[in-house]
């Protein structure tokens, strides 16, 4: 459902007709004023399990208006668009308790993730933060997230201290981590697997951005075989495939039985700039 330019007489209107079911219905995609953003809070606060929130750029005042009233059942967020970081100050320190997953699209640096980390949002499980630098990344790793499982720093810039401070992550839930489009070298994968995260069973990243070494590092088997698999998936299908790469049994995080590579980097791209769902 999409609700594009609507004023204020036209939320009010949707209430009506939509909110006996809206706890149960797909996620709403809102593009709004601040003004309808402040009238949305007030109608559907109360009852809202998930929205998504799409705009060429959110700020400050478009959270402040969002976060103008409780969200008491609200378990999950994405924001689509270039978010500006005191908007997360309104997002960490607001009534979004309850949320536990956030996907935040681009725009984010150090400050804002910063922000996240100090709030309010102790309950959340699947965190994506996507287009993160090396300080964006140095700042989700130092933050405890008690109850994280899922992890997404897909299209990050991170440098080795970038990956250094991920190995350092005390992130003892967490079973997947998805880091598409990120250049992983030998280096970056060894500090890698330093990473005390005993229960990871997933680790998702795209083909071309990983150096074969960097596999082997990994744990991986097959590593030629399975590359020349996966171009050939490519050139047969034109379309994105997935590849698991098989890993040996002595390596770091036991529960991750492979690895999870993504081709077609183009529709990865795409898809992701109008969906969280895969990042």
């Amino acid at each position: 459902m999409s609700l594009t330019a609507m004023n204020t007489e036209g939320i009010a209107l949707h209430t009506v007709l939509c909110k006996p079911k809206f706890h149960s219905m797909s996620p709403l995609v809102l593009q709004l004023s601040n003004h309808a953003v402040q009238k949305f809070a007030q109608e559907h606060g109360s009852t809202a399990i998930h929205f998504k929130l799409q705009s060429s750029r959110l700020d400050a005042k478009t959270m402040q208006y969002l976060n103008s009233h409780r969200w008491p059942v609200l378990t999950s967020v994405d924001l689509m668009g270039q978010v500006d970081d005191d908007a997360m100050l309104h997002v960490a320190n607001g009534s979004w308790g309850h949320c536990e997953s956030l996907c935040v699209q681009s725009g984010l640096t150090e400050k804002g993730v910063c922000y996240l980390r100090a709030g309010s949002l102790s309950n959340m499980q699947d965190l994506s933060l996507l287009e993160l630098d090396t300080a964006g990344i140095k700042a989700v790793a130092s933050g405890s997230w008690p109850h994280l499982t899922r992890l997404s720093l897909s299209y990050a810039t991170p440098d080795r201290l970038g990956f250094e401070s991920l190995s350092c992550a005390p992130w003892k839930h967490l079973n997947s981590i998805v880091l598409l489009c990120v250049q992983i070298d030998a280096a970056a994968a060894a500090h890698l697997i330093l990473a005390d995260w005993p229960l990871l069973q997933e680790l998702v990243v795209t083909h071309k951005y990983v150096q074969e070494a960097a596999y082997e590092v990994l744990g991986a088997q097959s590593v030629r075989y399975q590359l020349d698999r996966l171009e050939k998936e490519l050139m047969l299908h034109q379309l994105p495939v997935n590849v698991h790469f098989p890993r040996r049994t002595d390596t770091a995080w036991p529960q991750l039985k492979h690895i999870s590579v993504i081709a077609g980097t183009s529709f990865l791209k795409a898809r992701t700039k109008t969906t969280c769902g895969l990042n």
